[in-house]
């Protein structure tokens, strides 16, 4: 059984913009909240893995004392971690755009079709959920077996990601539609 917990991408990851209370940043407190929260959640439905949807690659482009609170987690509780987002040549494998390649591409679609920039970036990166969905299944299939398995992902993912689960004959629940929504912590990004 996968147990599915959304939130906000700038609370799985612990950086020196939050260690320095930088303008934007999520405030360390919400992060160390949402640490506590993983942790108990995975206590207490006996996890024996933490999957996330991140990449080693997204860690260390946050700098050199950037890390993954779910990796934290797994590590403090003697449990496995996963990083299930493709890096970027497994991206390009994919055909999935990234980065500038996709501001780019959507730029390219805005000037060509009069159309809002924020609605067709969110169109087209919708469009790649189900490719980078079914990488991170092939990521946390070989652990399926070994009992129950938490999944933190960006909150949109919430609607999709459980139908491409069900689709591959794999249980799944949402355990949490959106932890940023739920934490009392107040910060920028998730207001």
């Amino acid at each position: 059984m996968i147990h599915i917990i959304g939130t906000c991408h700038k609370t799985q990851i612990l950086t020196d913009l939050v260690r320095k209370r930088a303008l934007g940043a999520a405030p360390e407190s919400k992060l160390k909240a949402f640490e506590n929260y993983l942790a108990d959640a995975a206590r207490g439905l006996g996890a024996v893995a933490i999957a996330e949807e991140m990449s080693e690659g997204r860690i260390r482009d946050y700098g050199h004392n950037a890390v993954s609170i779910a990796r934290m987690v797994a590590r403090k509780l003697n449990s496995i971690h996963i990083f299930c987002e493709p890096d970027v040549d497994a991206r390009r494998e994919l055909g999935l755009r990234a980065g500038q390649d996709m501001v780019d591409f959507v730029d390219e679609i805005v000037r060509r079709d009069d159309r809002d920039f924020l609605e067709v970036y969110q169109e087209e990166v919708r469009k790649q959920f189900t490719t980078r969905e079914r990488f991170w299944i092939s990521c946390i299939k070989p652990h399926l077996r070994k009992g129950p398995l938490i999944f933190v992902c960006g909150a949109d993912h919430c609607e999709t990601f459980p139908i491409t689960l069900s689709e591959h004959g794999i249980d799944a629940q949402i355990y949490n539609l959106d932890w940023t929504l739920t934490a009392e912590i107040q910060c920028p990004c998730c207001m």
